[in-house]
């Protein structure tokens, strides 16, 4: 994008808005990116700057430019000769309108990288060897134990098994399970 391109998105954002309406600008459409990073006093014009740079970003300076004319038309039809020699404005799909970019599907399918364990710092080629014990067992060991493990998803059990290590001078690494919580 010309610097030219983003001059006129940050006037039209500085004419469309005041420092209240950036905020929920913000808060619909970029929470988690911007909107959680604004601090008391900011100014007006570094809301803006921040708004537009993630905008920029992913992307997502239409979507922008959708928002603004939307909620300020008459701002948005002073810009919009402007606009138009810089942006194809198209509108987000009707089931997408409403989602901040962030929680937008198409969002995470243009941005994001896809995920691969094997592309992450933590990963190894093999998991220490497993024994399964049963409850009754574990709780007899319990008194032993001095560290246990319990992970939520399998993206974390992954990355926990991957830099795992059996307890020196042991060959194994004990697993049960309490109701449907895995314990290692």
């Amino acid at each position: 994008m010309t610097e030219s391109c983003v001059q006129v998105v940050r006037e039209l954002l500085y004419a469309a808005f005041n420092a209240g309406e950036i905020s929920t600008l913000a808060f619909d459409l970029f929470y988690s990116s911007v909107f959680t990073n604004f601090s008391t006093g900011m100014t007006k014009a570094q809301k803006i700057e921040m708004v537009i740079e993630d905008a920029e970003k992913y992307g997502a300076i239409p979507i922008l430019i959708q928002y603004v004319k939307k909620q300020n038309s008459y701002q948005y039809d002073r810009f919009a000769e402007r606009l138009e020699v810089c942006y194809s404005v198209q509108k987000p799909d009707k089931a997408e309108e409403l989602l901040p970019i962030h929680d937008r599907p198409s969002y995470f399918a243009d941005h994001l990288p896809p995920y691969n364990d094997e592309d992450q710092s933590w990963y190894t080629a093999g998991f220490p060897t497993l024994i399964e014990i049963d409850a009754e067992r574990s709780q007899v060991l319990s008194k032993e134990v001095d560290v246990v493990i319990m992970v939520a998803t399998e993206v974390e059990l992954k990355a926990v098994m991957c830099l795992l290590k059996p307890y020196p001078k042991r060959r194994t690494v004990l697993q049960t399970y309490r109701g449907q919580r895995l314990i290692i």
